[in-house]
This record gives C-alpha cells, sequence and structure tokens, in this order.
C-alpha cells in the first residue's frame, strides 16, 4: 500500500516537471548568465558559465542567451561578438530556435552582421 502511494506521488512529481515552463526551474548562476548577457559584461559571462549556468536555457521570452544577445545588439556592439564566441565555446546549441523559431543566426543574416555570422555558422566536418 505505501509502496503503491510513492509511484502515485512520483508519477505527479514526473507529470509536473514534463509539463513545466523550462523557464520555472532556471538556477539562479542562469539568470546571472542571461543579465550579463543582457548587460553585455563579458567578465559575467564568463564567471556564470564558470559555475555552471546552462548556455541553452530559455528566458522568460523562450530564447537562449544566444539568441537573445544577436536580437537584441546591433552591429557596433564588439562586446556582442566576444560574448557570442564564449556562449558557442561553451557549448551554446547554434540550432535553437525562440517562440518564432528563429535562431541567432537567422537573426544575424537579417542584419547582415558578417562578423557574427562568422561565429554562428556551423563549420561542415570537411571545413574545420
Amino acid at each position: 500500500m505505501m509502496l503503491n502511494r510513492f509511484f502515485k506521488i512520483m508519477l505527479i512529481v514526473i507529470t509536473l516537471f514534463s509539463l513545466s515552463d523550462a523557464h520555472a526551474f532556471a538556477k539562479p548562476v542562469d539568470d546571472l548568465l542571461v543579465s550579463s548577457v543582457r548587460s553585455y559584461d563579458i567578465k559575467l559571462v564568463k564567471q556564470a558559465i564558470t559555475k555552471g549556468a546552462n548556455v541553452n536555457q530559455l528566458d522568460k521570452d523562450g530564447e537562449t542567451p544566444l539568441i537573445n544577445l544577436v536580437h537584441r545588439s546591433d552591429k557596433s556592439n564588439a562586446n556582442a561578438v566576444k560574448i557570442a564566441k564564449i556562449l558557442v565555446n561553451a557549448g551554446a546549441d547554434r540550432m535553437i530556435g525562440n517562440k518564432e523559431g528563429k535562431t541567432a543566426l537567422q537573426y544575424a543574416a537579417e542584419k547582415k552582421w558578417d562578423s557574427m555570422i562568422a561565429i554562428l555558422l556551423p563549420l561542415l566536418p570537411c571545413c574545420r
């Protein structure tokens, strides 16, 4: 009887986790990464990643730090390019899309941001 109740509770917990918003379970270090990307603070970006921030964590708008960076920056922002390199080197998935289905690469292409496109364009195995 007790074991049966335990399994029912576990099923409820698992169901709640699977139905939840990914942002709801962000760690404070993930929030630090998002805020430091938005403020173009290279030192804090590196610190958040070193502390274990998830570079692919979705924010409340459904964007990863990389998408958010490219979507909200312009070509004149040199720190944005540096941060994009840091995020990609830390394992940021360049193929993730936001709620609109757009990737960071698509936003960079729309802006004709060549230096950002060079970072975001995945290299084929033959061309590395």
